[in-house]
């Protein structure tokens, strides 16, 4: 039977993410069904029990989904930015989708900057180049950009790993907002997931990277 997993994230959005330890591990590339262009997907979120016996909610394709199907199942539609190794991946939010999702964070970079009209632009930098690479990748966003890094060497920003504590990964989620007059908003939010052994992850932080 299906758990309500996607109507609850939808409806408590970044309320969602102080309860609920996050994984996106299954998002394999070979398994993403685009639902309206290379970006835009749909999910199912489902819980899953590691091999280490720590307890996630899991991202996945909709079509990969192992829950069972009821006229009640829902689906979140989300923008997808993945990361690629030694390189930057970039997208524009804008109004084909009401959420984002990226891959995991473990060293890697998330930069936001608005571009108007309620769109932003974001970009996945990877960790696994130099510190020079990742800093002139940053710097093509511009000078008012938001980006949650692994440590404050970038200013101000929020950091996920500064003292090398015992952070597992981080994640950055997007929802959009719809008023009934004005622009649309989007707001980027990050969770910080901490592995404490055994089979123990803890949410360590939840705060707002965008705007």
């Amino acid at each position: 039977m299906s758990d309500g997993l996607n109507k609850l994230f939808m409806n408590q959005k970044s309320n969602f993410l102080r309860e609920n330890v996050l994984s996106v591990m299954g998002m394999r590339p070979e398994a993403i069904q685009p639902a309206h262009n290379d970006h835009v997907c749909n999910f199912d979120l489902q819980h899953r029990t590691t091999p280490t016996g720590a307890r996630v909610v899991e991202l996945m394709p909709y079509a990969h989904r192992t829950k069972t199907v009821t006229w009640k199942s829902n689906h979140v539609t989300g923008y997808w930015l993945r990361w690629r190794s030694e390189a930057t991946v970039e997208m524009v939010l804008d109004s084909a989708a009401d959420y984002f999702f990226t891959s995991e964070l473990g060293g890697c970079q998330v930069v936001a900057a608005a571009l108007g009209n309620g769109q932003v632009r974001v970009g996945h930098i990877a960790g696994n180049k130099g510190r020079a690479f990742r800093t002139a990748e940053a710097q093509r966003f511009p000078a008012l950009r938001r980006q949650l890094s692994s440590s404050h060497a970038y200013g101000t920003n929020p950091a996920y790993q500064p003292d090398n504590s015992d952070v597992a990964w981080a994640n950055v989620i997007g929802f959009r907002e719809k008023p009934a007059f004005g622009t649309q908003r989007w707001t980027l939010w990050y969770q910080i997931v901490e592995n404490h052994g055994e089979g123990l992850l803890r949410i360590s932080g939840v705060g707002q990277l965008y705007p």
